[in-house]
């Protein structure tokens, strides 16, 4: 039932994630408003975007067959653990498999592009377009061929997750994560998807992501409590280039390191979202240029 919609998600946040957490009925949801779509829109860092990149956000915007704004969610993590999560989601991949709690598949085939296989019937390419601190914009074209529709099905998508950061006088780091996305489906396909199958994958997705999300901040608060743990889960970690997972390593080691200086907190005591885009919190400085430029 997941099929194409979620399938040309980007892995990390909105694919197939691990059902292992149980979460409390949440008053917020996704939209699909016209307003929410226009602030994602204008979210978007056209000036910074190559001829390339800014062809292909516009092929997807242009012609969106399907818009959701996720629901908001607010974690503790480490900003350099975070943004290694985000920028390799082979690792978190690669960790669902081993904890037997999903078959799917990524492969990176060059720097920031990789080939997904979500074993429902949906594979695809996905590429990153932009990365920051802040933003992200992951493009992704594919297909679907499964029990849902006679014939294999196309489509194009078009994520933009947004990640402001927080830290607090005591040192801890909160992260507010939302997601865009733009789906872009054939006309047969988008006529059984909106009348029939979007609100319950709507809800599926918010879940999914809310599940990923989630799981980023139990990785590291493992990373803080447990290191071994994580550093003996990182060497049974199948296909992983060795940069990677000496990275990963790393950023494990470091969080441990961190503990005695970084308290834990009870989920609650984090930030609500800004009242608009111009409002977003101070951004920790994690050592990574951002591209030149600057953001809308």
């Amino acid at each position: 039932m997941l099929g194409i919609y979620l399938g040309t998600l980007a892995i990390l946040w909105g694919g197939e994630g691990p059902q292992i957490f149980r979460f409390k009925k949440s008053s917020q949801e996704g939209s699909t408003s016209r307003e929410a779509q226009d602030a994602a829109l204008q979210a978007i860092p056209w000036e910074r975007l190559d001829a390339s990149a800014r062809a292909k956000v516009q092929e997807v915007v242009s012609q969106t067959s399907v818009f959701r704004r996720m629901p908001l969610e607010v974690i503790q993590c480490d900003p350099q653990f975070f943004l290694f999560c985000v920028h390799h989601p082979e690792v978190v991949v690669n960790i669902w498999q081993v904890l037997g709690v999903s078959r799917m598949k990524v492969q990176p085939i060059a720097q920031g592009v990789y080939q997904v296989d979500d074993s429902m019937g949906t594979q695809c390419q996905m590429q990153f377009l932009f990365q920051s601190p802040e933003v992200h914009l992951i493009y992704a074209e594919g297909s679907y061929e499964g029990p849902l529709w006679k014939r294999k099905v196309y489509g194009r998508g078009l994520l933009i997750l947004h990640s402001p950061m927080r830290r607090q006088e005591d040192g801890r780091t909160w992260i507010s994560c939302r997601l865009d996305m733009f789906l872009q489906m054939e006309p047969g396909a988008v006529e059984v998807l909106t009348k029939t199958l979007h609100p319950l994958m709507g809800r599926v997705s918010d879940y999914n992501f809310k599940q990923t999300a989630r799981f980023v901040e139990e990785l590291w608060l493992c990373a803080r409590r447990n290191p071994g743990q994580l550093e003996r889960l990182a060497c049974r970690l199948p296909g992983l280039k060795a940069d990677v997972r000496q990275e990963f390593i790393r950023l494990t080691q470091q969080a441990a390191l961190e503990t005695a200086s970084i308290p834990s907190a009870p989920r609650g005591a984090a930030w609500s979202e800004p009242a608009s885009p111009t409002e977003q919190p101070p951004v920790v400085q994690t050592g990574q240029a951002p591209t030149a430029g600057k953001a809308r």
